[in-house]
This record gives structure tokens, sequence and C-alpha cells, in this order.
């Protein structure tokens, strides 16, 4: 996706009994000549082992209809081995596929809709380093949440064993108060964003800005407490940004989100994305207008929320979890936390994401 927003995730005997299959809603998996694939499960515990050839390789046609999982077990792997796959449409389908990786607990390793929709490359690319060493690596397919279409597909996995495991990186965020003109936001936009200013919420917290930003603050420390994520703001006497800072920014009104982040950004391959979280009249969406204490806490969660994207995290069906996306404004009040959820269907229909695990192997634990 472009944009994560944070929202008020063996052959045919015969002709005729192939098309029954597809009728009747199941997917249908059967190798090219020469290939070495095997029909998919359809869920984790069905999953057959993805035999791949001398070279660590396997490719393969195959069809899903719109809702359906085929699921493959990879095997063992190691910290360190690297996973590459490529799903796109065969001639003339008009499947849009979308393609994950998930570990022995089916918590997500990496999944991946959209290779670069920014430029209407719709397939499915995985290239990344297992952290984890796992007994099981499983490979789903399915199409995406946001096409209505299934259809015929061709996919290549390659396993490449004995790399190096990827460095923890620590991470800093920038909270921005100090607005600017000119921000641009990859992906979201460019701004003019005033200084931040309580009133900008609503008129009946005049005064208190320095009370919401500490409050803010407060609650976005709070969240990454444990983990290498140094959160700073545009108050404290440190550069305001650089190669290793992401930042996220108060002000702006929207009518459809409370936040926006540039990306989803995997694994926190970039250490320098950003985001906004709309701060004028925040407290719209509240049936009761929240008290000042409790507007700070919904802001900073939204907040943590748009970082966790920044930090590779996507959304889940959780409103306990800080990444969830299905949620009422009133959840905002709540002590949300990163946690172990079920993936929101717009992301994935099957398995979990395991926030607090792969941030600490995405940033590590606090020093």
């Amino acid at each position: 996706m472009a944009s994560a927003p944070r929202h008020n995730f063996g052959r045919c005997f015969c002709l005729c009994a192939l098309l029954a299959l597809i009728v009747a809603g199941c997917g249908t998996n059967f190798p090219l000549p020469g290939g070495n694939a095997r029909p998919a499960g359809r869920d984790f515990g069905s999953a057959p082992l993805l035999e791949l050839a001398e070279d660590g390789t396997a490719e393969w046609n195959g069809t899903i209809t719109q809702g359906v999982v085929e699921v493959w077990n990879l095997g063992p792997v190691s910290a360190g081995d690297r996973i590459q796959l490529d799903v796109g449409p065969v001639a003339g389908s008009g499947i849009d596929p979308a393609g994950a990786l998930f570990d022995n607990n089916e918590d997500a390793f990496v999944e991946n809709d959209d290779a670069d929709a920014t430029i209407g490359d719709y397939d499915t690319k995985i290239d990344a380093v297992v952290r984890e060493a796992t007994e099981r690596m499983y490979l789903a397919i399915t199409s995406s949440f946001y096409s209505s279409r299934g259809g015929a597909y061709q996919a290549r996995v390659a396993v490449i064993r004995g790399g190096s495991p990827a460095a923890l990186q620590a991470q800093k965020i920038m909270l921005n108060f100090a607005g600017g003109a000119g921000i641009n936001i990859p992906n979201v936009g460019t701004f003019d964003i005033e200084p931040f200013d309580a009133a900008r919420i609503d008129t009946d917290y005049a005064g208190m800005t320095a009370t919401i930003k500490a409050g803010i603050v407060a609650r976005v420390r709070h969240c990454y407490a444990g983990l290498n994520v140094i959160v700073q703001t545009s108050d404290d006497p440190v550069p305001i940004d650089g190669p290793d800072v992401s930042t996220l920014y108060f002000g702006e009104f929207s009518r459809t989100v409370f936040g926006i982040s540039q990306n989803v950004d995997t694994w926190n391959e970039n250490y320098c994305d950003d985001g906004i979280i709309y701060t004028d009249r925040f407290d719209d969406a509240f049936a009761t207008k929240p008290s000042p204490t409790g507007i700070a806490m919904a802001i900073g969660n939204v907040a943590a929320h748009e970082g966790g994207h920044l930090l590779g995290l996507a959304h889940v069906a959780d409103i306990d979890d800080l990444m969830d996306t299905t949620g009422a404004a009133s959840t905002l009040l709540a002590d949300q936390v990163f946690k172990r959820s079920v993936f929101d269907r717009s992301i994935f229909p099957i398995g979990y994401q395991n926030g607090p695990k792969q941030l600490l192997l995405t940033v590590g634990a606090a020093p």
C-alpha cells in the first residue's frame, strides 16, 4: 500500500473437473511442465511441503478465486537465510495477488500486496532476510482485499541459505510540534503546518497546549518503553531531522483519518520516513468531548500507531492493539499496546502480527 492510514487490513483429468473446482470456490494449483510445486493447502494445518529444486527455487502457475488462500510449508529456515517471492498474473488474468510468509507460530514474517502501487506495480514482491530461525516457514498467496477478482497467477520462490542475520538498528522518532512550510510527506502530500496549538483541536482546549503536548509525548514514550526507540520532540535541544530520524508531524485536518504515514516500512528499511497526525478538530469524531488527559492519550495512541507503520507494522483487528484499524474513536482513549493480534482482513485473511516480537527483531531492546 502506498500509505497507511488509521481509520474512525497433478493435472486435471478433464476440463469439466477443473471448471467445477473453480465454480465451487476452490483454488487450483498445478505445476508447470517440468515444475516442482505441489498442490496447496487452504490453511496452516493443511499446508504441504513445497519441494524446492537443488538451487532452492520453485516455479509454478495456479488459479485462485476471491477469498481463497493457498498455503505451503517451505520447511525450516535459519536466521540469515534470504527468501524471495514474486507473484504476478499470467497473461490475460486480472488477479491482483497478495503474498505473505509466516513462521511456525503463524506469526507474519513479511507480507506484501503491491510491489509499488505508486507506479502501478501491483505484483507481490518479497525479498527479506530471516530474522529468527523457525521449524516451518509458511508461504501464502491470495487475491488482494482491494480487488474483486481472482484469476490465474504465476509464482517463483527462492530460499537462499547461509547469509548473515540482519543487524538490529535503533530508531529515533521526532515528534514535531513546530510545524513548517512546504513539508513534504511522500505518498501523502505537501503541507504548511502551523505550530501545534491545542485550541485548533477545539477552543475548549485553549491555553492547554503545553499540558496536552506533554501528555502526547509521555504516551508515545510509554508505548515504546523497553524498545531501542528514542522518542524526541521539536522542543528538545536536539537536531530536528537527520538520516536516522523518522518524523511525525502534528496539525492539519482530515475528515477521514486520524493520521497517515508515508508507507508501511517493512523491517524498517528506511530510517528517515514520515507521517502526520491530523490534530485540527481531532475531537470531532468523539461522541463526548474527551478531557485534556483523554485527548492527549488518544493523539498519543495515534502517533504510536503511525510510528508502528514506519517501523514495519501493518493493521490488525483488535481494539486493544495500537495497530488496530477497526475500533471507534472511543477506543483511542484506552491503554492500547503493541500485541499479538490477527491481521485486519485488508492486510491478509489469515495469520497474526506479533507486534512486540517484530519490533524487538527490528530495533532490539532498550539498552
